[in-house]
């Protein structure tokens, strides 16, 4: 898989991880932890158990493979999303893309390295994503 941007990366489809046990734990919990007083959030809250979440973290974590998930557009004329688990060593976050068809480059909209920055997406993409994944693109919902 090549991203440009990422050609030193080695980039591997993550699709077939959203279904596994321990994906959505490893993905939300933490924007869901709060201040020092707040609740934290435990696998249990997305259906997992911990030792689900410790098996699938280690793939995620992988220096050796990053994985990618594709989500798009099921008319294949609007913009795509793609988000890079960026796993090196010592230096860990998650990129988020907005591609089209129309451009030969990806547009980094946020990025996750402890906090979430960017610009992020603007509603419209947002709903037009949520309503028109193309589940026979590669990529798509699995």
């Amino acid at each position: 898989m090549l991203i440009k941007g990422y050609e030193d990366g080695p980039l591997v489809a993550g699709e077939a991880l959203l279904v596994r046990p321990g994906f959505w734990s490893n993905y939300l919990m933490p924007v869901c932890g709060g201040g020092a007083s707040a609740v934290r959030p435990g696998p249990e809250w997305f259906g997992d158990d911990g030792a689900d979440t410790d098996a699938l973290s280690e793939v995620l974590f992988d220096p050796e493979r990053w994985p990618v998930f594709r989500v798009p557009t099921g008319d294949g004329h609007g913009p795509g999303v793609v988000v890079i688990h960026r796993n090196m060593a010592g230096e860990y976050g998650i990129d988020y893309l907005l591609t089209h068809p129309d451009r030969s480059h990806a547009q980094q909209v946020a990025s996750w390295e402890g906090d979430l920055s960017g610009i992020g997406l603007t509603w419209e993409d947002m709903v037009r994503l949520a309503d028109s994944p193309s589940p026979a693109a590669e990529g798509g919902r699995p």
